[in-house]
């Protein structure tokens, strides 16, 4: 007996380490990343409703759609951890974390403790679980109390069926705790309320089919739970009747799409273009479908009631939800009305995770190479899609520099009218988020038709005399205001002193005098300069402003200097790579004199692969180390190193080519096959400001006739520098630059030597820019020595 309750104990040390290690799987994975994606609407929403204060989101959430709960926790939790992307994000991570333990218990009570596990990493490793774990909303902890609530009314019955080894204290505490779980999950969404419909089925079921010693006791134990869960319910109900928003944006789709989308969410956790991914259902659904045969199988054969009803309760939990989702979303007068959206499936997830963990363990004990084939393929599936998640899931300065413009430029007088319907969320939880005194901000109130320029007089008329000067964020403009009325109007009654443009959004200041902002006294940029640093000539420098760490290829990074006193000597902004080679830089200090703010953009393009960059400011011997990012997404070739071939080459007569390097060239040719790409490094240098926004070009020349082309052209890449995003109207003295161009070769491109030619030229009139190399002629395209060997496919 000893040496069994040494095996025993064993046992439940090895299943708690199993557990311990599915629980930090699950919490890395949902970690990973975590804060590196911008807030969406809905996020950014219930982080500017819980500003509102404890009794002011219980309102709020009154007249909205979803119950109070998950609203009330986020309260709670800013309160200690603050509102950045990941803080806010770590709630829902965790409740995902505590979902996994859940479906543990879940499948111990349906099943056994193998079971259990192997449904707790089902759930880890689940794209669908986390994602949505990594989002700010409510769907997690529904599905996490959700799962609970099954929890305690599989245990209840269990003990129910064999009253005798359970005392009636128990009974009653696992009911009590059913209750909360249950009430838990209705105040978080109100589609928990499919697994009481589910639950009542069942207990119905037991009832007619079962063999329960004592029927009445049950029933009343059940209808007492039912009572108090309806009971607590109710008084939200009540309090929130005639608050509740009733309005309508669905619109119709069809069962078998509700359908592929529940399936496909299930097993790949995909929800755009899930025809691609039905693949990833064959396996999962087919394990389910023979398991469970089995299961119902063996319980049949064997009168096991228990197990059937088990089984049926999961089989309940997995099917009825879509069919109740799908019709909640059909149009009628009462209530929101929504699309139809994968989160709304999320809570009930982990009911098929725990039935496929079921079918899975009992094929491995009936016919074991069969269910281990299974079994690997299903975790094949899981890690297949999983990486998907994580790309491109990266943290964009959309409105970071934006609000600090304001902030950093504000008068006691000013105010900030937002222009941007219902996007007002995104816009605040970045405002809001910074310290010391700014400009309070309003914004027209909504309407379903555009604005327009009478609506925008009447309330300017209206606030006329309250303000000295207008910001005016256009955030999203296109939703609500798509002809600028707001704009027009103040242009006409104010006049523009400034504006600044944050890609697609613009940010303006409207000033009676239309004198333009100046640094504001007061202002504190994130990072300042240390009083006791030797900066020479960066004396003036008060501090700077770079909001991220991480970019990504086709990001525009955006560093805001803030100057007390400008610089004699314009200092030169640079971004290096690990290797010390300045890949990007530009000339500093062109501010009026005085206290001004200073913004400098640095395109992120193809010249910075993954990898780590030093950003600096200097001018002569002084310097000052302004931070490092870390770059992403940028096709995989090798970084640039310098010129390969040097040129001293003036374009135009204000650009200067310094030299390229053709990537993977060995003594002056580049071997290729058609189809391959060639990458080309330029290295630009700005000699003075160019008269006109010149285009680039590149072309692949061969020796025969291309009938695509007309022409012996076989490849070619055309566009502004930058990637489009520098154009060379902004160049200064000074500013310097690596251009990594990728030519693709064209595949039916015949073998030969091929040579690599490039220029520039006007778009609007086709003209060439004059080329002058070493003093010698000009000539109106640069010939690279390296030449480009193809091999024909």
């Amino acid at each position: 007996m000893r040496w069994l309750a040494t095996t025993d104990q064993e046992q439940t040390l090895r299943r708690r380490l199993a557990l311990g290690a599915i629980l930090i799987l699950a919490l890395g994975l949902r970690l990973y990343r975590l804060g590196d994606a911008n807030l969406w609407w809905d996020e950014a929403l219930a982080v500017w409703a819980v500003r509102k204060g404890l009794a002011g989101v219980t309102l709020w959430t009154a007249s909205d759609v979803h119950p109070p709960l998950f609203f009330w926790s986020l309260w709670l939790w800013v309160q200690a951890l603050g509102e950045s992307e990941a803080s806010v994000r770590l709630l829902p991570a965790l409740f995902g974390v505590l979902t996994v333990f859940a479906v543990y218990q879940l499948g111990r009570q349906v099943a056994d403790d193998s079971t259990g596990l192997l449904a707790a990493l089902l759930t880890a490793l689940a794209r669908f679980h986390v994602w949505w774990s990594q989002e700010l909303r409510m769907y997690v902890l529904a599905g996490l109390l959700g799962t609970l609530s099954l929890v305690f009314f599989v245990r209840w019955l269990r003990q129910e069926r064999r009253p005798e080894g359970d005392s009636p204290a128990r009974i009653v505490r696992t009911l009590v705790l059913y209750v909360l779980s249950t009430v838990g999950a209705l105040y978080t969404i109100f589609l928990s309320a499919n697994w009481l419909l589910v639950q009542n089925l069942i207990v119905l079921g037991a009832m007619v089919w079962s063999r329960y010693p004592e029927r009445k006791r049950v029933l009343l134990h059940w209808l007492a739970a039912q009572v108090t869960v309806a009971a607590l319910t109710a008084l939200w109900v009540w309090f929130s009747w005639g608050r509740m928003s009733t309005w309508s944006v669905a619109s119709s789709v069809s069962p078998g799409f509700v359908a592929k989308l529940y399936t496909v969410l299930l097993t790949s956790g995909v929800s755009v273009d899930i025809d691609r991914f039905l693949w990833a259902t064959v396996l999962p659904l087919l394990a389910t479908l023979a398991g469970s045969a089995l299961v119902l199988s063996r319980a049949w054969h064997q009168r096991d009631a228990t197990t059937g009803t088990n089984l049926a309760t999961l089989v309940l939990s997995v099917l009825l939800p879509p069919v109740t989702v799908y019709l909640s979303t059909l149009p009628r007068s009462l209530f929101y009305t929504p699309h139809i959206e994968a989160r709304y499936l999320l809570p009930f997830a982990p009911a098929f995770w725990t039935l496929l963990a079921w079918a899975l363990s009992t094929l491995c004990r009936r016919w074991r190479p069969v269910g281990m084939a299974l079994a690997l393929g299903v975790f094949a599936t899981w890690l297949v899609v999983l990486p998907g998640h994580y790309t491109g899931r990266v943290l964009h300065d959309d409105y970071q520099t934006m609000v600090r413009a304001i902030a950093s430029q504000a008068e006691p007088d000013d105010v900030v009218l937002l222009d941007s319907g219902n996007r007002y969320p995104l816009f605040l939880y970045q405002y809001d988020q910074l310290s010391g005194e700014r400009p309070p901000m309003e914004s027209l109130p909504e309407r379903d038709e555009p604005l327009t320029r009478e609506q925008a007089a009447d309330w300017l008329e209206e606030n006329r005399g309250r303000h000295g000067r207008y910001w005016l964020a256009e955030v999203d403009v296109n939703l609500s205001d798509p002809d600028r009325a707001l704009r027009q109007v103040l242009e006409e009654q104010y006049g523009a002193a400034w504006v600044e443009g944050y890609g697609h959004n613009t940010l303006l200041l409207f000033a009676p005098d239309e004198q333009a902002p100046r640094l504001s006294p007061g202002w504190v940029p994130s990072h300042t300069v240390e009083a006791t640093s030797n900066r020479g000539q960066l004396t003036g420098l008060r501090g700077w402003d770079v909001p991220l760490s991480r970019y990504a290829h086709g990001d525009v990074l955006w560093v805001t200097l803030y100057w007390d006193t400008v610089p004699q000597s314009a200092p030169l902004l640079q971004v290096l790579n690990s290797q010390g080679l300045v890949i990007a830089g530009r000339r500093a200090g062109r501010v009026p004199e005085g206290g001004a703010r200073e913004r400098i953009a640095l395109p992120i393009t193809a010249a910075f692969p993954t990898g780590r960059f030093q950003i600096r400011l200097v001018s002569g011997s002084d310097q000052v180390i302004l931070g490092s990012l870390r770059a992403s997404g940028a096709p995989a070739h090798e970084r640039p190193s310098g010129p390969e071939v040097p040129l001293s080459a003036t374009l135009g007569g204000a650009i200067a080519l310094r030299g390229y390097t053709v990537v993977g060239s060995k003594e002056g040719t580049l071997a290729a096959t058609a189809g391959d790409e060639i990458v080309l490094d330029l290295y630009w240098e700005a000699l003075s400001t160019p008269g006109a926004n010149w285009t680039l070009f590149t072309h692949l020349v061969g020796s025969e006739f291309n009938p695509a082309t007309q022409g012996p052209l076989w490849g070619q890449w055309d566009g502004m520098p930058g990637e489009g995003t520098w154009p060379t109207s902004t160049w200064q003295a000074g500013d310097v630059a690596v251009e990594r161009i990728i030519i693709p070769i064209d595949p039916a491109a015949p073998a030969g030597t091929y040579t690599l030619a490039l220029g520039l030229y006007d778009s609007s009139t086709g003209e060439r820019a004059e080329i002058r190399v070493d003093g010698q002629d000009p000539v109106d395209q640069l010939v690279a020595t390296t030449v480009v060997q193809v091999t024909a496919r």
